[in-house]
């Protein structure tokens, strides 16, 4: 099982490498409809927590079925591929 680690302080470049990690793909973070950049941090691309959470991956979704899941859970825009 896959956990991935997130703060809004981190950086989209450290979430970027978290899902390269585990699902061996590029990914793209959108922040209010733009390109994040990699020096921005999660909280400026919606994630909404205030706390470290510590989120397992359900292996048994699709990647658009977790790109969903993403946005409704924690409101971050993402694009794997």
């Amino acid at each position: 099982m896959h956990i991935l680690k997130l703060h809004p302080l981190m950086a989209i470049s450290l979430l970027k490498r978290q899902f390269e990690n585990v699902f061996h793909c590029s990914v793209v973070v959108y922040c209010e409809k733009r390109c994040a950049k990699d020096s921005d941090i999660l909280q400026e691309a919606g994630f909404c927590d205030a706390d470290f959470v510590e989120f397992p991956v359900d292996e048994t979704q699709t990647i658009r079925e977790f790109e969903r899941f993403m946005e409704d859970q924690f409101n971050l825009s993402l694009e794997l591929c």
